[in-house]
């Protein structure tokens, strides 16, 4: 492992306060600009891509709720690179879950911002959260009638 990849786990995993099952891993990091030529430049960004995106997921959580994660005298800032669409995208997968999980379907992200679902032992991918509202729309909800089972997703959580 490369001593900037140990450094992020290890730093990342004190300042959180937290462990993580699996334990953090990185598919690259590197750091950003050039070295300092007389050692009193602020520190260097360092960009991160993690192995499993649902820890990326819950550190920023634990950025947020928390607050800047310090290394004294450092803030360590945490975001997100995403586009705005992939973002967007995200957002409407995730907000779909409650739903989901109301409906006994198992379902997970895949970065950037697709969704498997599995439902009876059947699994499938989504790159569109329009296209899971609509096979949402088909499931049956066993707490209520057949008949409002067909109705739009929209009026169905109104």
């Amino acid at each position: 492992m490369t001593p900037i990849l140990s450094y992020l786990r290890d730093t990342l995993r004190k300042l959180a306060d937290t462990t993580f099952e699996p334990p953090l891993e990185f598919q690259r990091a590197h750091r950003l600009g050039l070295k300092s030529q007389n050692g009193k430049d602020r520190p260097r960004p360092i960009i991160a891509c993690f192995l499993r995106h649902g820890q990326a997921l819950q550190l920023l959580q634990i950025s947020r709720t928390e607050g800047p994660l310090r290394l004294d005298p450092l803030e360590i800032r945490l975001s997100a690179d995403f586009s705005k669409e992939t973002a967007d995208r995200l957002r409407a997968f995730l907000s779909l879950r409650p739903r989901l999980h109301h409906l006994d379907v198992k379902c997970g992200l895949f970065e950037p911002a697709r969704m498997w679902i599995t439902k009876n032992g059947e699994s499938q991918t989504f790159y569109d959260p329009e296209d899971l509202k609509t096979f949402l729309e088909g499931l049956h909800d066993p707490t209520q009638p057949i008949e409002s089972a067909t109705q739009p997703l929209q009026d169905a959580q109104n």
